[in-house]
């Protein structure tokens, strides 16, 4: 009985001395708790996630440089200026914002909404040709001109039109180049293919057709533009639902010469090309619809985002084509791309586009923080007329312009009001 009691003592004083045994530190440690063998795993793998995701980052990268540096010279230098912005491939303006802006173009401008056609009367078509002569008064040595526009003869209603190629809008019905009393070309806006126009009056000799476009009004030659019998075939051509915007600075097709930002009415897909409803122009004036293909490389479904990285890639397309049209037309056909319509005279609607600021009284450091604080892209005025500003860029500001149909960049000097569209 006696041996069981010590044992079982001794057992307690073994058990609790244990306990008071001194470790290596000669201080009991805490017993830490073994590491989770999950938790280590979910490490490790986000780990090798991260890596993964860097690794194919970089390769992405190195894909993207590579396929820029295999596009032409021109598409490269898009995306060298592209890459200067913070953000060059997200939305400038959403389409809605873009309809929202069209719709106050034509509050604010003299803009016309031309496809709510009004009802004139003969006498009230007179009353418009009549008043715009006070744009030819002036002009000399243009008899014949003047004398073409068949101002006795009788006027007739107001008639749908669609223009067929690209056409200079000019103040009077004549091929010959007209200069205005500071010899500047006198002619109105650049008409592109497909665009909807009123057609209001014939010239003496036949040969040109009064019309009103969104921009103004003026001449162009009969031969380019073809009549519509009524609002639905009108409409099936100048504002299709299912429609084709061409993006190359021109495009041949089958005879046909297209213009940038010409919208066509989308027959079919066919794999890598399009086919498209062509207007084209029957031997009595009315329109006549002809069916063609085209690739997709020259084209887009609808129209394009309105992005850095397009921006500058429609600009260096006109740059590739060397493309005769002056730079008003350019900038034009470039925003018609993204479903932009802008006013025909750039020069007098600057700050209707959008947020205007006047440079002519800056001093060079305030231009150079003004010009490095611009959002969006923007539109400068100077000695040289209305040009598309590119920004800063190692240590000067630079705009793209036309000259005789060579686009270039240019440094900006002396400028005077610079608008931001947005």
């Amino acid at each position: 009985m006696k041996s069981r009691i010590f044992i079982a003592v001794l057992i307690v004083v073994l058990l609790v001395g244990g306990f008071f045994l001194p470790t290596k530190s000669g201080l009991r440690d805490e017993v830490e708790p073994e590491s989770n063998p999950i938790t280590v795993f979910q490490e490790v793998e986000e780990e090798q996630q991260a890596a993964e995701e860097a690794r194919e980052e970089e390769e992405r990268k190195q894909e993207e440089s590579e396929i820029i540096n295999s596009l032409p010279e021109t598409e490269q230098e898009a995306y060298a200026w592209a890459a200067l912005r913070s953000d060059p491939e997200s939305l400038l303006m959403t389409p809605e914002r873009i309809s929202e802006y069209n719709a106050a173009l034509i509050q604010n401008t003299s803009f016309i909404d031309i496809l709510n056609v009004p009802s004139y009367t003969p006498d009230q078509i007179k009353d418009l040709l009549t008043e715009d002569q006070t744009l030819v008064k002036d002009l000399t040595g243009m008899k014949d001109a003047i004398t073409n526009q068949n101002l006795d003869s009788t006027f007739h209603d107001l008639r749908r039109g669609i223009v067929l190629s690209r056409s200079a809008l000019k103040v009077l019905p004549t091929d010959e180049p007209i200069e205005g009393p500071d010899g500047e070309v006198a002619d109105v806006a650049l008409l592109t293919s497909s665009t909807p126009v009123w057609i209001l009056h014939n010239s003496k000799d036949s040969l040109y057709t009064y019309v009103q476009s969104a921009y103004g009004r003026g001449w162009i030659p009969t031969q380019n533009v073809a009549s519509a019998s009524s609002q639905e075939i009108w409409l099936s051509y100048v504002a299709p639902e299912y429609k084709v915007v061409i993006t190359a600075a021109e495009v041949n097709a089958e005879g046909y010469v297209l213009d940038m930002g010409s919208v066509f009415a989308c027959i079919e897909e066919n794999g890598d090309a399009y086919t498209l409803l062509i207007p084209t122009r029957r031997s009595d004036g009315a329109v006549e619809g002809r069916e063609i293909t085209l690739d997709r490389t020259v084209s887009s479904l609808g129209y394009i985002d309105y992005t850095w990285v397009h921006l500058f890639k429609q600009l260096y397309l006109y740059k590739a084509q060397d493309i005769d049209v002056s730079t008003d037309g350019l900038i034009h056909n470039i925003y018609h791309v993204f479903g932009l319509e802008l006013p025909g005279n750039l020069s007098e609607d600057m700050e209707a586009l959008g947020t205007a600021t006047d440079l002519s009284s800056l001093s060079d450091e305030e231009l150079t923080s003004s010009y490095s604080s611009i959002a969006g892209p923007a539109l400068i005025q100077d000695a040289d007329g209305v040009s598309l500003f590119l920004g800063p860029k190692e240590g000067e500001v630079w705009k793209f312009r036309q000259d005789n149909g060579k686009g270039q960049e240019v440094i900006v000097d002396a400028p005077e009001v610079l608008t931001v569209i947005g």
